[in-house]
């Protein structure tokens, strides 16, 4: 062999690039159902435990499996039984709405026009609300039938997650051992080694994000309640799940909210503001105290490492990547550490 392919740098490089390889052929396999795969292996992620805990009673694994999932669909399903009629009111009163909004919106940029006067500053009131107005009448004449695809898209998508998920609760220890099983002698003990280390990584992150989430959802909840909004608990969810978008998901929290209140009537500028303040509180909250406490006891990754890995990631695969580049980026740093070690460790021992 090449003296410098003994190097454990060397090595260690090459099989984790193999590895890198491996996981983005499948991604692409899989591109057609990896919503469905996410959400399934989160939800094993959670229930996993609990259903070792149930078969070490005695009850076997279809049983316990089948006991969890339709606690999991009964606890998912009542929300959605909440949600589904908000939503298809809202989508059926869009052409209200945007007819309020269009109203709303010419008093508030009249309002800002005349302020700017008494400050010196000149606004063209008029041609602004033109522009919001070509966009407002395209938004309504699209939002419904784009909405609608892609509720019926993701819907679709979700009904494969009670299967895989209850194959992955199931089976999962089995054909991860078969996997783990084709290494050879000499790496087995390092395969088992990074495998427990990087599905620890991931289940303490899946967790803290799920918590981290819960809590947004409740404070801006109660934020958008003492606020006066219609439906807190649906814009506190709203806000929850995307902040799992890093930077921008702030941003699309408070989209709904401003909606709602651009399209009231009466116009309150009070109502439009307090929108903004509630995402603030509910995010300052959130990354003072949870997210320090939470993420990053579950990752231990450099800001700046983070930051050009979610533009990285979100340019190359969208909103996706920016989701993925987190727990990616510290299985990552995971993988090439202990096989670096591990390698090493192997090296120096053959040497002695």
């Amino acid at each position: 062999m090449i003296s410098w392919l003994r190097s454990p740098g060397v090595q260690s490089s090459l099989v984790f690039l193999a590895i890198v390889l491996v996981f983005v052929f499948f991604s692409m396999v899989l591109a057609p159902v990896l919503i469905s795969v996410l959400v399934s292996f989160v939800l094993y992620t959670l229930l996993g435990p609990v259903n070792n805990s149930l078969v070490r009673t005695g009850l076997g694994r279809n049983k316990s499996a089948g006991i969890l999932l339709l606690a999991a669909m009964i606890l998912v399903g009542l929300p959605l039984l909440y949600l589904i009629p908000i939503i298809s009111e809202a989508l059926a009163g869009s052409a209200k709405t945007v007819g309020s909004a269009r109203t709303n919106i010419e008093q508030v940029v009249q309002l800002i026009a005349v302020q700017s006067s008494k400050w010196g500053l000149s606004i063209d009131s008029s041609q602004i609300i033109d522009v919001v107005n070509s966009r407002l009448i395209k938004y309504d004449q699209n939002t419904l039938i784009s909405a609608s695809n892609y509720f019926l898209s993701v819907t679709g998508s979700l009904l494969l997650v009670p299967f895989i998920t209850f194959f992955l609760i199931r089976d999962y220890g089995s054909l991860r051992n078969r996997l783990m099983a084709i290494l050879p002698n000499r790496f087995f003990e390092l395969g088992w080694l990074i495998y427990f280390k990087v599905a620890d990584q991931l289940q303490m992150y899946v967790r803290s994000v799920i918590i981290q989430q819960g809590i947004l959802a409740i404070i801006a909840s109660i934020g958008f309640w003492l606020a006066g909004y219609p439906a807190p608990i649906v814009l506190g969810l709203i806000v929850g799940i995307l902040s799992i978008i890093p930077y921008i998901g702030p941003a699309l929290g408070l989209l709904p909210p401003l909606v709602i209140a651009i399209s009231m009537e009466p116009f309150n500028l009070w109502f439009l503001l307090s929108a903004g303040l509630v995402i603030v509180v509910a995010y300052t909250i959130d990354n003072v105290l949870v997210v320090p406490v939470l993420i990053a006891g579950a990752v231990n990754l450099h800001p700046l490492l983070v930051i050009v890995g979610i533009i990285i990631f979100g340019n190359a695969l969208g909103m996706w990547g920016m989701i993925l580049a987190i727990p990616f980026l510290a299985v990552a740093k995971i993988l090439y550490r202990e096989l670096f070690f591990g390698l090493h460790s192997m090296h120096s021992r053959q040497n002695t």
